[in-house]
């Protein structure tokens, strides 16, 4: 029983002692994704590979610009290599989209809350790249969005009526 007891205040202890400023890998819980809706201006989804002119998923392709560098997002070792993903609702495909998480690049910081924006560039085709823009926060424990634009518009922000999630996008 002691062994146990030992073994649990390490883990404590080590739990505790982690800085996990610049890695939200560990004991962080991390609101990042973006649903998106893409509709052409008839009301049919361009993730729908039955419509004409649909948006192919195997070729869509997420930038990150970090440090004024526009740079493809891709990790093999990740599930989601691409931070993109192609889901459902209701029978309506969707596309999801995992935002930049690197607090690195914080803007300011108030009372230990740092407080950020990241742009992404979402490659639909070879001519349509649309921008997505998000202000986000991070509180130690907590990443989240706070407000997002999708090409210029704002599109979503907490408890605005009007601004729904999943995001409809026309093209």
């Amino acid at each position: 029983m002691k062994n146990y007891l030992l073994l649990l205040l390490l883990l404590l202890f080590a739990a505790t002692s982690c800085d996990d400023d610049d890695n939200l890998t560990t004991g962080a819980y991390i609101s990042n994704e973006i649903n998106i809706i893409i509709e052409n201006s008839q009301g049919q989804n361009l993730l729908d590979t039955s419509v004409v002119d649909y948006f192919d998923f195997s070729s869509i392709k997420l930038y990150y610009l970090t440090d004024g560098v526009k740079e493809e997002v891709y990790d093999a070792n990740m599930s989601l290599p691409r931070n993109l993903d192609l889901g459902d609702l209701d029978g309506e495909a969707l596309l999801r989209i995992f935002t930049d998480t690197n607090i690195s690049d914080f803007e300011t910081e108030e009372d230990g809350v740092k407080y950020g924006e990241s742009i992404a560039y979402l490659e639909l085709s070879e001519t349509v790249v649309d921008t997505i823009k998000t202000e986000w926060k991070f509180t130690g424990s907590l990443f989240t969005n706070t407000k997002i634009w999708y090409n210029g518009e704002l599109k979503w922000e907490p408890g605005s009526d009007g601004n729904e999630i999943p995001i409809t996008v026309v093209h």
